[in-house]
């Protein structure tokens, strides 16, 4: 679970810290990846195993398999039983990721050695939610914020040219 602890960042930055700090962001979000397609679950389903996947990619291994991707043991059952808490879990700590890689790009954007990160921070955030339509106001938003943050960088260089003239 993401603690709130997990995101504080203190005014004066470190870009080794700041690297760290997301990091451990990402390796929290990495448990509610499908064992199968690497990506965040967005239907979670367990099966007889026992193991958690997302619906569609168990759904795809099943059409050609008769065995638990992980475990490799024969199923007696294809059920694939919903696993309501876990999608809650996921939809909330992802939300709150996001939350606070906005506020926190927001915060570090003001110091240029940083920009260069939080654009990739923001390419990142983009890339963990990108087939997910639960989160579609957070790709919007972060995807004003990553514009935002290249036209201040051009509107910079525009500013620095003509000073240099």
């Amino acid at each position: 679970m993401l603690s709130q602890n997990s995101f504080s960042v203190s005014t004066t930055f470190n870009i080794d810290e700041v690297k760290k700090q997301i990091e451990e962001w990402k390796n929290k979000l990495n448990e509610f990846n499908c064992p199968i397609a690497q990506q965040l679950m967005t239907d979670p389903v367990i099966i007889e195993s026992g193991h958690t996947f997302d619906r569609s990619s168990i759904e795809e291994w099943l059409k050609h398999n008769n065995t638990c991707p992980i475990t490799r043991i024969e199923l007696k059952y294809k059920t694939l039983t919903p696993v309501y808490a876990f999608k809650t879990t996921i939809k909330e700590s992802t939300e709150k990721f996001i939350k606070k890689v906005i506020k926190n790009v927001k915060l570090w954007c003001s110091d240029d050695i940083l920009t260069e990160i939080c654009l990739h921070i923001l390419d990142e955030s983009l890339d963990l939610i990108k087939n997910n339509s639960n989160f579609n106001n957070y790709q919007n938003e972060l995807k004003e914020l990553k514009f935002n943050i290249l036209l201040n960088e051009l509107n910079e260089d525009k500013l620095f040219n003509n000073f240099k003239k």
